[in-house]
């Protein structure tokens, strides 16, 4: 899987994370610390259209790693 890195956060254990979920391409995932977003991101690439991931956090640089996607949704919140 080829992930994008930034100075943020650099996601620990994301292969343990990513098949404990084994993740159904049309579920919906949600992630209460987006963060530097590592975690969701790789989430996301696995999803399709169908598929939908809400992503949370109440820091506002956190908003800096958002991207835009029909099926990507960032709350900015506290959990």
């Amino acid at each position: 899987m080829k992930q994008k890195i930034n100075a943020y956060h650099i996601p620990v254990l994301l292969d343990a994370c990513l098949e404990g979920l084994n993740i159904n391409p049309s579920g919906v995932y949600v992630d209460a610390t987006f963060g530097g977003g590592g975690h969701a991101r790789a989430i996301h690439e696995q999803l399709n259209s169908s598929g939908k991931l809400y992503a949370l956090d109440q820091d506002l640089d956190a908003k800096e790693n958002v991207w835009k996607a029909s099926n990507f949704h960032f709350i900015q919140t506290n959990f």
